[in-house]
C-alpha cells in the first residue's frame, strides 16, 4: 500500500480493519489503493437468516464497508446513499470478496461502484454508493 499526497493508505486500511462492526462481521482488508478497495468476509453460520441463507444485510455491509473504504482513500466523506442488487446466494464457510472503485470524485460527492464475488468468481451482489465529501 502506498500513500497519496493527502491520505495515508495504510491508516485507511488499519481504520477499516479495526472498526468494531468490521470485526463483528469478520471483514478483512485485502488491498487499498487510491480510489479503490478490496475486502473479504467469510460467510459464518452467525450471519444466516431464518431461511438458512446468508443475510442480505451482512452482504450489503461488506459492500458498503468496501465502498466507504475506497471513498476514504480520496479524503474524508460519509455515506449518502447506497443501492445494491443481490444476484446469487453464497454458501456457509465461503469467502466473499468485495471490490469497490470510485468512478466520480467531485467537490461535493463521490460515486463508488462495488461488486461482491464468491471464491469461484461468481457475482453475488453489485451496488452503487454515493459519498458526501466532507470539507
Amino acid at each position: 500500500m502506498k500513500s497519496t499526497d493527502s491520505v495515508d493508505l495504510d491508516s485507511i486500511a488499519e481504520m477499516s480493519n479495526n472498526s468494531n462492526y468490521a470485526k463483528l462481521l469478520g471483514l478483512k482488508v485485502i488491498e487499498v489503493s487510491e480510489g479503490k478497495a478490496r475486502i473479504s468476509m467469510k460467510i459464518k453460520e452467525e450471519i444466516l437468516n431464518p431461511s438458512n441463507s446468508p443475510h442480505g444485510g451482512a452482504i450489503l455491509s461488506l459492500a458498503d464497508h468496501t465502498c466507504g473504504t475506497a471513498a476514504m482513500t480520496l479524503g474524508p466523506c460519509v455515506g449518502g446513499q447506497f443501492s445494491v442488487n443481490f444476484l446469487a446466494s453464497p454458501n456457509v464457510n465461503e469467502d466473499l470478496v468485495a471490490e469497490a472503485g470510485v468512478i466520480h470524485n467531485g467537490r461535493r460527492t463521490r460515486i463508488i461502484e462495488v461488486e461482491v464475488r464468491n471464491c469461484n468468481g461468481k457475482l453475488v451482489a453489485k451496488g452503487t454508493a454515493v459519498g458526501i465529501v466532507l470539507e
